[in-house]
């Protein structure tokens, strides 16, 4: 993944390497035996959660800042703000975010958890201060304010029988999320008013979806 400088970054076992803008390699080490669990990319490096329940934002050759993060938020969904910068973290009932100098930002819980989990979320078109995730085991898509982690909405795609880890994509030309339900089904979002558009496919089961604009 790249982050919001152009500077590539991958994750393998317990190192997180990257290239610095004049092609330097770079590594940062996180305790040996923690794995990185989730990766992503932040305006200037990105944020790893580790195996060991820590949160690690990462940049270039160094550890920046660390949080051991509670148990409600251990196995979260993570999404760099673009615009403020910092983390968003989506784990069950629980949301959190952290500001870019590792502040917290908020800790809150929603009042209904999703079923089976949360979908990677990805960014809302058009509303730069906004995510949208999918639950796992269910029909349910929610977005979410970064600001503050409130649920501006949450609608039901009848007949997606869940939604794989990656299954959600954003076209920001088009202003809308797709979503691949595990039925087949693709479901097009407008983000803006939390409704879907137009559905498309649902004739043959997919173990493991996923799309792309």
């Amino acid at each position: 993944m790249t982050d919001g400088e152009g500077n590539p970054y991958f994750a393998y076992q317990h190192a997180i390497l990257s290239l610095s803008s004049s092609g330097e390699k770079q590594i940062a080490l996180l305790p040996v035996g923690v794995s990185v669990k989730e990766l992503t990319a932040g305006k200037s490096g990105v944020y790893a959660l580790g195996s060991n329940g820590v949160l690690y934002a990462v940049r270039g050759n160094a550890v920046a800042w660390e949080a051991s993060l509670e148990q409600t938020l251990q196995g979260a969904r993570l999404i760099a703000d673009s615009v403020s910068g910092g983390v968003l973290l989506l784990a069950g009932k629980a949301v959190a975010a952290y500001e870019e100098d590792g502040k917290v930002r908020f800790t809150r819980e929603l009042a209904a958890a999703p079923a089976g989990g949360w979908t990677s979320p990805v960014p809302m078109p058009g509303d730069a201060g906004a995510v949208v995730a999918a639950e796992l085991s269910g029909n349910g898509i929610a977005a979410f304010r970064l600001a503050d982690g409130a649920e501006l909405w949450r609608i039901s795609a009848r007949g997606a029988a869940g939604f794989g880890p990656a299954a959600l994509a954003p076209d920001f030309a088009a202003g809308i999320v797709l979503a691949g339900g595990r039925s087949g089904a693709v479901y097009a979002i407008d983000g803006a008013t939390g409704s879907i558009l137009y559905t498309y496919g649902g004739h043959a089961a997919v173990p493991s979806s996923g799309v792309a604009p």
